[in-house]
């Protein structure tokens, strides 16, 4: 497979950033061992010629920088579109964003363990597995994520 960038990225970098993501939503490493074994795999491309590999380094920067997780967990209600549009209308480079409402309890993220639907919206922000306590508004979300 090619490993450098052309008018699409290229496969390798885009299947490595995708294994993150997916090692981030499960909660299972083996993703993220799969997504370094490819970047090793495309090492001297990354250091000889960068600028050629951009959604390859895009994937080394999610694996190496700080982690953010923002959770959101629909009310009784399901009246959190204040907050999702919060979320989608921030920067989060490196962010994983997951909404849950009504989710069967199989079928949810690793990220939804012990956050269960309350009667108003909550909104779980994390860094680096380090969580901040909850809020249950846009503008307290906004404000939160604008101190992280």
């Amino acid at each position: 497979k090619d490993a450098h960038d052309n008018a699409t990225p290229s496969g390798n970098g885009m299947a490595a950033t995708a294994l993150l993501k997916l090692a981030r939503l499960t909660g299972n490493n083996h993703w993220e061992e799969q997504a370094v074994r490819t970047l090793q795999s495309i090492g001297t491309v990354l250091e000889s010629n960068p600028l050629a590999a951009g959604q390859s380094l895009i994937a080394l920067d999610t694996l190496l920088g700080p982690r953010m997780e923002c959770v959101l967990v629909a009310g009784h209600d399901e009246s959190d579109e204040a907050m999702a549009l919060t979320l989608q209308s921030t920067f989060l480079p490196r962010g994983i964003i997951v909404r849950r409402r009504n989710a069967p309890p199989q079928l949810t993220a690793v990220l939804f363990t012990d956050r269960e639907p309350e009667s108003r919206p909550q909104a779980f922000v994390c860094r680096d597995h380090s969580c901040h306590p909850p809020v249950h508004t846009a503008d307290d979300l906004a404000q939160l994520l604008s101190q992280i």
